[in-house]
Parts: C-alpha cells; structure tokens; sequence
C-alpha cells in the first residue's frame, strides 16, 4: 500500500496516528505494563472467577486519554499478558471483553464535574456488561458448562465487587483530580 505525503499528513492530523510522538508511547507502554502486571500478578484467579485491580489501569486510562487509546491499551495489553503468561489457550473474546472495558471506561474522560456519579455509571455498566455477561457467555463457551453453573458464583462476584471497585476508582480519580498536572 503506497500512501501520498498529503494523504498521510490527513491521517496524522485526523488522529488516526494518535500515538506518534515519544511522550505518548512511553505513556502507553507504562500503561501496558502496568495492565499486565496488575492483571496478572494482583488479585485471586480460579476456574471461574478472577478478581484483579485491572480497573484501576482503564480508568486512569480512560480519565487522561480517551477511547481511542483506552483501547489500543487495553488490546496490547491482553495480547502481551497471554503471551507472556498464558493461563490457557487464547480466547479472542476476552479481548473482546477488554476493548469494551476500555470503552465504558473512556466514559471518564475529561469528566469533572459529578465525578461520583460517573465513577458509578462505568462502575455498573463494566461489571454488569463485560464481567457478568460477556465473559460469562466466554467461559461458557470455552468450559463447556452449563450457564447456572457459572453464572451464580459471578453473580455474588459482581455484587461484592461493585462497591469496592466504586470505592478504589473513586479513591483514584479524586486522586488524579488533585494531581492532574502532573500526569498530562
């Protein structure tokens, strides 16, 4: 594929490429790591249920870059920690899974004002969407089991979970709000 100078300077400025300066890639590729790490090292993982702090990233993510990096990031960083540290074989749909977290966590961006309320609203539709059903559906897929015996154990995961991941993002973001210069 030839692309005309004229034609990419159009893509550049239309922000296709919105990571082609060095500040950004290293940004992104602490953010990658820092997915993986918190992913794969931080939090309880059995057969049908995985507790991690992956959330804090994407919403960090989402709170200072938007979707369009939420989900370059949060795509790199499924591929990465399989590759790395594969649990099993790979499923494209908690890939899947990952890019729409990232895009209910873009939902953050830039929004100061009523943060408790959208905190709440990513909170709600992340758990509910991808953590209950969409990787609910995977599992099932991939296990081969039946939905009932799945589902009710992630059903009280999502519960639990819900409070405390409103809690710590609310605990980040009041952070970020605070020391925002410093991380732009």
């Amino acid at each position: 594929i030839c692309i005309h100078k004229k034609g990419l300077s159009l893509l550049l400025k239309r922000g296709i490429f919105f990571m082609l300066n060095t500040r950004n890639l290293v940004r992104y590729a602490l953010m990658i790591v820092i997915q993986v790490l918190l992913t794969q090292f931080v939090g309880i993982t059995n057969t049908f249920l995985r507790i991690t702090f992956t959330f804090l990233g994407m919403a960090w993510v989402g709170y200072f870059n938007g979707w369009r990096a939420g989900l370059f990031i949060a795509v790199s960083a499924d591929l990465i920690g399989m590759i790395l540290y594969p649990k099993g074989p790979y499923i494209v749909g908690f890939t899947i899974s990952a890019a729409c977290s990232a895009l209910i966590y873009s939902l953050l961006y830039q929004k100061n004002k009523d943060t408790k309320k959208w905190v709440l609203v990513t909170t709600v539709l992340d758990n509910l969407i991808v953590n209950l059903l969409m990787n609910t559906a995977w599992l099932v897929l991939f296990m081969g089991q039946s939905m009932s015996v799945i589902f009710w154990p992630r059903l009280i995961k999502t519960l639990i979970a819900i409070p405390v991941m409103y809690i710590s993002t609310l605990a980040l973001m009041e952070f970020m709000k605070k020391n925002q210069s410093r991380f732009k």
